[in-house]
């Protein structure tokens, strides 16, 4: 199946979080996909062409095409002109004027979204285009450990930490800065850097959390399942949260982390008891690994989407993919 992804140079090379980038990488790696990146800024890319121009000039045909952000300084001409099924991940849909901006302009048949309590936003923006479900998944390159290992953090807050996003890691901080909870802090860098910075940022991300016991963070305001319980769970770590607004990942690495109440006056007290039991702290972390290892790699994530395009591809652009259980 030849695929093509459609992103901004930009974009691809100088995001802090690399997911997008590795999800591509792992549908390229697979032997029946053929993955081109292309777009703004991308050598033998003309932006003032529209895009199937641009894919003729280059002697491509796709049989799918997979766009990121077609809106603001990083649209693309013509992108729903391009005749092969046409696809779009979306991690977050509060920004509801901003997606329905980006879809309108795209035309999808199917939409991929990460947060499962984003269907009922997306359904009202999305047109015709079949809403797939989609977890995160994590690159075991990056975030896995064959081995427990020593761990000398107790507690890491690790992610963005603006309050009114993420109220709970808001608390989470305040509590190791007064000395009540026994933990470091590792916050995200800004938003764009130069795309080797990016990559190095991506993996001390990875290896701080392998030397932690127990990942501190949070849903955000919006309960999302964050790419951050996925990638901790992968390191090993126990992760105290709150338990996302998500049937799926309730049923499944739910089970694994250490469900808070981010209104609870004493979560240094809950932590704090964790942390005096470290070999039951080590036993929930290395299943918390096992259930990631399992369901939650970017490979897996890659298999369900080639999956789901590749039914639609057969079943007929608009037609609906398989059900979740299929």
């Amino acid at each position: 199946m030849k695929w093509v992804y459609l992103c901004s140079r930009r974009l691809h090379e100088r995001k802090v979080d690399r997911h997008r980038a590795t999800l591509v990488a792992a549908i390229g790696r697979r032997p029946d996909c053929d993955m081109l990146v292309t777009g703004n800024g991308w050598p033998g890319y003309n932006p003032i062409l529209p895009v199937a121009a641009n894919l003729r000039a280059m002697g491509c045909d796709p049989d799918a095409m997979l766009v990121y952000q077609q809106a603001a300084d990083h649209i693309h001409l013509g992108a729903a002109d391009v005749r092969c099924l046409r696809a779009m991940l979306l991690y977050d849909v509060y920004e509801l004027p901003k997606r329905r901006a980006e879809i309108d302009a795209v035309r999808p048949h199917v939409v991929f979204h990460t947060h499962h309590n984003d269907a009922g936003r997306l359904a009202s923006v999305a047109g015709d285009a079949r809403l797939v479900h989609t977890p995160f998944g994590v690159d075991p390159a990056v975030f896995y450990r064959e081995d427990y290992g020593e761990r000398p953090i107790g507690c890491l807050l690790v992610g963005q930490l603006d309050p009114a996003t993420y109220p709970l890691r808001a608390k989470w901080r305040g509590l190791i800065e007064s000395g009540r909870l026994r933990g470091a802090v590792r916050q995200m860098p800004p938003y764009r850097l130069e795309p080797g910075e990016c990559e190095r940022q991506y993996a001390a991300w990875g290896e701080h959390m392998r030397r932690a016991k127990i990942v501190l963070t949070c849903g955000s305001r919006w309960r999302y399942a964050l790419q951050t319980y996925f990638a901790a769970a992968m390191c090993g770590c126990l992760v105290a949260a709150d338990m996302p607004d998500d049937p799926v990942f309730r049923a499944t690495l739910g089970w694994h982390i250490h469900a808070v109440d981010p209104a609870c006056d004493s979560l240094d007290a809950a932590v704090g008891s964790l942390l005096a039991d470290p070999a039951a702290v080590r036993e929930r972390g290395l299943a918390a690994r096992r259930c990631a290892m399992e369901r939650y790699t970017v490979d897996r994530m890659a298999d369900a989407m080639v999956g789901r395009v590749r039914a639609a591809i057969g079943c007929g652009p608009r037609a609906a993919p398989p059900s979740d259980g299929a």
